[in-house]
This record gives structure tokens, C-alpha cells and sequence, in this order.
């Protein structure tokens, strides 16, 4: 569906930050400062992955880059050049400055060609996002979200000086291309405390005196529920409820990843799982399948599934095994020995697991290595938390850095600008005298 609020209204009620104006300045439609070009409706039939001409289509609005080529007839003045303003009119509506090779502006995609004596481009590339955010909000859909370029045309958006807006434009890209760059390093912390985590487990279980054994000499038993229809939804109070894989999946135990059993299914007692159970993934990916993990705290009414399988050993052994399986050598033994044809899905018996071989120190160093493990990996989540942190501040700043742009804070007023009415004026002077053709682009057969 699409849109079908006021803009106006709309606009005066928000309480974004993003949305508001100096008391200065003037509002004025981005239908009265651009020109708006749909997309048009190339042949799809025409469409391939390697010859022709290059075509941006709504997918790339988000990605930056094409993989898609069309190569057939070409209807002259839908080009985008580098540096061009794009709209996605479909989903969520984002906003890219265009910067990968020329291409052929595909339907469902919107250019905006600011007039450079009215309105600066790289203004609008800061402004559109807070609008059209706030008009997917209040857009019903069923399916996928729809947006107009009548609708893109109406928006009354905040007219500063032309001077000033340059000014705002060249204080913002300063700012937020220093953010860009924090927010590059920051993302280096989670590579980079992976990294510490696997050297940490190459460490420990390297130069054990002790031959290798097989894990099954360490295991009492191992244990499996049952494959049973369950409704897909967390069990409330009272209910009982069987642990999905992604309940082992990232590290620690998730008993909210569960499901509930039926009520009339009575669960075997030796099925349930409990605060000090070791339990492993049969079933996942390749790379996720042996996943594993301790239960630190007791679940209520949650039980074992067939996927999920618990590995009875002493209390002693369970964070040795743990570790080890969470190691490089563990996971290799874990990949070579799970089985399946489907990259999708892979399966590691419980024959299987009980063949891995890992390395036994005497109680005393393992009590040692663990401890370290357990002290390596706690200083790492605290530098991914941190980073974590760091990320929400400088969202928090560029958006209240953007804010202040908005509201004619952030640049100071120079008396020699022409003022804003002034250009307003102008603009509406320009504009009531000019082709028609110039004010909002279409074709018979633009979508939009």
C-alpha cells in the first residue's frame, strides 16, 4: 500500500528532531527545488549478469553497487551518474548518493536533481532520510510499502540560504566523515577479539604431555529427546517446552529459543534440562552444527530435543570438553566427522562424537587453563561491549549533530547572505514561469 497521510500534518505534529526548521527559515517543497525522475520499466527479458549496460535497480539503492546488466534498446534520459541523489520507493525507502560506474535508472528507483542555485544536492542527502523514515512510519502495507514521487514532490523541507546551506553541507561532511572513520575502527574490535579468542584456545589445549583420548572415555552417556510437533511459541507458566538448536547456537545457553510440547505429551523427567548440563548441536550448518554449551542457570520446564544432546560427564571434565570442543582442533574434528549432503544441514552422530580426540592434563592444569580461557574470553565481551557502546554514542551524536544542522545551529549566520525569503521568492518566480516538463519528470510509463 501506499502512503495516504498529510505531508503537512505530517510534518507539523512530528516530534523528530530530524524534521525541524530554524524559526528563520522558510519551508519549501522538493517538487518547487528538484526535478524528480522515475524510473522506467525496462524489459526484464533483457536483463542478464555480465553485457550491456550497468542498471540500478531498488536493491541497489541500499547496496551501492549492481550486479545486473541490460542489454537491449535504450530510452535516452534515464542515465544515473556518479554523485546522483537515488530514492528506493519501495520497502524502506533509502536514500544513496550514487558513486559506482554510470548506469540506467530502472523503475521503483527515483532520481532527484536539485536545481544548484536553489537547493544544495548534499543538503538533501542529509535531510530525505529523517522524512522518509517518518513517512514509512505512518505507511499501511500488507506486503511491500509504496512510495509516490507525488508524495516525494510535497515534502516541506527547510530552506536556508544557499550560502548557508553550503556552509552546513561543508561542516557536516567534516563531521560525520570523522565519525565514519571511529565507527571503521570500532568495527575492527569484534575481527579483532575474535582473533584473541581462537589464539587463547590455540594456547590452552597446545603442549599437553598427556596422549590424546577419545571423548567417549569422559561421557557417562548421551542423551536425546525426542522429534515431536510442538507449537511454534515460547512455553508460558505451566507449560513444558523442548529447546530449539538456536538455543546453543551463540555461546551461551538461550532458553527463550524453545518451543512449547503438547498437553497432552508427557515429557520423560530424564529428558529435562538442568543448571550444569553440557549440551551440543547434532544438526546445524557446517559451521554451526557441534555447537556447545554449559547451562549456568536451571531453565523452567524446558526438555531435550532430538537435535539437541546432552554429554553426561563428571562436573570435573564438563568446562574441559566444553572449551575444547569450542577450539579450532575440536571444531575441525566436529567438521571433518559431521555428515550430509546439503551444504545447508549437517548431521554428527553420537558414535561420532564420542570418537573426537582432545588432550587431558592433570586436574590442576586444567583447572589453570580453564580459569585463563574463562578470564581471556570475559576481557574480550568487555571490549565488543564497549565497542558496542561506542557505536550507540556516535549514532546518538551524528543524529543530534544533524539536529543541530536543522535547526540552523550548527554553521554561524553571515548578514551577507541573500535571505531565505528572499530565494523563496525567486524560486517561485522561477518556477511559475517554466515548462511544466521541468518541474517533475515523467513518462507514460514510470512507475511511481
Amino acid at each position: 500500500m501506499s502512503f495516504g497521510e498529510d505531508v503537512d500534518d505530517l510534518v507539523e505534529g512530528s516530534q523528530d528532531h530530524l524534521i525541524g526548521k530554524a524559526t528563520r527559515w522558510p519551508r519549501v517543497r522538493l517538487g518547487e527545488v528538484a526535478v524528480i525522475l522515475n524510473g522506467f520499466p525496462w524489459k526484464s527479458e533483457r536483463f542478464n549478469k555480465s553485457t550491456g549496460v550497468p542498471l540500478i535497480r531498488i536493491r541497489d539503492v541500499t547496496t551501492g553497487q549492481t550486479e545486473t546488466f541490460y542489454n537491449g534498446p535504450i530510452t535516452e534520459g534515464y542515465w544515473i551518474d556518479p554523485g546522483d541523489l537515488l530514492v528506493g520507493m519501495d520497502g524502506d525507502f533509502n536514500v544513496r548518493r550514487w558513486s559506482a560506474e554510470r548506469g540506467l535508472l530502472n523503475q521503483r528507483v527515483c532520481k532527484i536533481v536539485a536545481h544548484p542555485d536553489q537547493y544544495d544536492t548534499h543538503l538533501l542527502e542529509y535531510l530525505l532520510p529523517g522524512y522518509l523514515r517518518l513517512i514509512n512510519q505512518v505507511t499501511s502495507s500488507v506486503t511491500v510499502k509504496h512510495l509516490s514521487s507525488r508524495t516525494l514532490a510535497e515534502l516541506p523541507l527547510p530552506l536556508p540560504p544557499i550560502a548557508e546551506q553550503r556552509r552546513i553541507v561543508a561542516r557536516l561532511d567534516a563531521l560525520t566523515a570523522r565519525i565514519a572513520r571511529a565507527r571503521a575502527e570500532l568495527d575492527r574490535v569484534p575481527v579483532l577479539a575474535a582473533h584473541f579468542r581462537r589464539m587463547a584456545l590455540v594456547a590452552c589445549f597446545s603442549s599437553v604431555p598427556n596422549a590424546p583420548i577419545e571423548l567417549g572415555t569422559l561421557l557417562r552417556a548421551i542423551e536425546a529427546g525426542k522429534n515431536l510437533r510442538c507449537e511454534e511459541r515460547i512455553p508460558r507458566e505451566g507449560e513444558n517446552g523442548v529447546v530449539k538448536v538456536s538455543a546453543v547456537t551463540w555461546g551461551r545457553f538461550d532458553a527463550t529459543q524453545s518451543k512449547t510440547l503438547p498437553s497432552d505429551y508427557e515429557a520423560p523427567e530424564k529428558s529435562r534440562i538442568r543448571k550444569g548440563d553440557l549440551l551440543i548441536s547434532r544438526a546445524n550448518t557446517l559451521e554451526l552444527v557441534g555447537a556447545v554449551v554449559l547451562v549456568e542457570n536451571q531453565p523452567r520446564d524446558l526438555f531435550l530435543s532430538d537435535k539437541i544432546l546432552r554429554l553426561a560427564a563428571d562436573d570435573a571434565d564438563k568446562k574441559w570438553i566444553l572449551w575444547f570442543l569450542r577450539s579450532p582442533d575440536g571444531r575441525n574434528q566436529i567438521e571433518a566427522l559431521a555428515t550430509g549432503n546439503q551444504l545447508s544441514m549437517r548431521n554428527i552422530s553420537q558414535e561420532a562424537l564420542r570418537q573426537i580426540k582432545l588432550p587431558i592434563p592433570d586436574v590442576a592444569t586444567r583447572t589453570q587453563r580453564v580459569r585463563m580461557l574463562e578470564t581471556a574470553f570475559a576481557r574480550a565481551d568487555r571490549l565488543e561491549a564497549e565497542a558496542a557502546r561506542a557505536r550507540a554514542l556516535l549514532d546518538r551524536l551524528e543524529s543530534a549533530i544533524l539536529a543541530k544542522a536543522f535547526r540552523g545551529e550548527l554553521v554561524p549566520q553571515d548578514d551577507n547572505d541573500e535571505p531565505a525569503s528572499v530565494l523563496l521568492e525567486r524560486i517561485r518566480a522561477q518556477r511559475a514561469v517554466a515548462p511544466k516538463k521541468t518541474r517533475v519528470a515523467r513518462h507514460s510509463r514510470a512507475s511511481g
